[in-house]
């Protein structure tokens, strides 16, 4: 039986992806050279995860090859746990490098990741006016 994947999710938790995962990363803090505060800061100004590799002279390739190597562990565990079949890992694991690559290089603002309804009403409304 597989158990309930997204228990003790939130903020920091699960794969560590999402504006309130980062700061808790160690390792990506470590490689990115800075601490959690900073690395908020700079996310909250509008900054993308891949501009701030750059700003602190670590390669995009880098930065998308730790969070892929974090995604594979953490779905690992899951499988050891029991919580996901290696089927449903491994489904999760296809194409993570392009996914990543696209998070990596979005923005964290505001709004940055409304759904398609909520741009497209945006949209229209710009247009009445």
């Amino acid at each position: 039986m597989v158990q309930n994947t997204h228990q003790d999710r939130g903020p920091g938790k699960g794969f560590g992806f999402g504006f309130g995962g980062f700061d808790k990363n160690e390792e990506l803090l470590s490689l990115l050279k800075l601490d959690a505060d900073k690395l908020g800061e700079e996310l909250k100004a509008g900054k993308s995860l891949a501009a701030v590799a750059e700003a602190q002279g670590v390669s995009v390739d880098d930065l998308v090859s730790l969070l892929v190597e974090q995604q594979e562990a953490k779905l690992k565990e899951a499988v050891t746990a029991g919580k996901l079949t290696q089927e449903q890992a491994d489904k999760m694991n296809e194409n993570a490098a392009d996914r990543v690559q696209k998070m990596v290089e979005g923005s964290f603002t505001k709004g940055a990741f409304r759904g398609h309804g909520e741009k497209k009403a945006e949209q229209d409304k710009a247009g009445e006016q």
